[in-house]
């Protein structure tokens, strides 16, 4: 199955670049379990609980724990007929990072400290920065409740698609001159950048 191809969304002086849905996922994950080692688990998707019979639900990967999914993307103002703009949708599940006396406020701590390291962040790739959208005590599974599960949301926008032609090459070397000393007929009077 091929990777679903992405263009970064412009930023700045930058050209676009093919990137995968696979590898923005990989670079969430790496970014979040590098910068935040207290998670034993950093994991895609995983499955959030395991029923155990009783009210209280047992995780299935080893705690502290950060699930990181993909539930949405939407549309945005189309700008070019060969490319779809979509803000991809992200969460980031923080599960069992505390227990005992003062584990909500920690948790809130950790998802304060998450959502600063998400805002504006690139994860490595050629592509705008992250934007932190919320964060929220997590009430979806009651059954986790006892381990003070918390949801951060943020977006990254991206184009779907490739775009014909993209084979802008970066110049190695830039020279600047001044008015009206332009033009070939002045090569001399040019000065490399750098």
């Amino acid at each position: 199955m091929a990777d679903t191809e992405l263009q970064s969304a412009g930023a700045g002086t930058e050209s676009s670049h093919t990137v995968t849905i696979e590898n923005i996922h990989q670079a969430v994950l790496d970014t979040v379990a590098k910068a935040f080692p207290l998670f034993k688990t950093v994991a895609e998707d995983a499955p959030l609980v395991t029923d155990t019979g009783d009210a209280m639900g047992k995780l299935p990967y080893a705690a502290p724990a950060c699930i990181v999914s993909m539930p949405l993307f939407e549309s945005k103002k189309r700008e070019c007929a060969d490319l779809l703009p979509v803000d991809l949708h992200f969460e980031l599940r923080i599960v069992g990072a505390y227990s005992g006396e003062g584990a909500d406020r920690k948790t809130r701590q950790l998802a304060g400290a998450l959502a600063q390291c998400i805002e504006g962040n690139r994860f490595g790739l050629p592509m705008r920065g992250a934007e932190f959208v919320r964060a929220k005590a997590d009430t979806t599974l009651p059954a986790l409740h006892h381990l003070c599960p918390w949801l951060i949301e943020f977006t990254l926008s991206v184009y779907l698609g490739t775009e014909e032609g993209d084979d802008f090459t970066m110049p190695e070397k830039a020279y600047v001159s001044m008015a009206p000393e332009v033009g070939l007929a002045h090569i001399d009077k040019y000065k490399l950048l750098g």
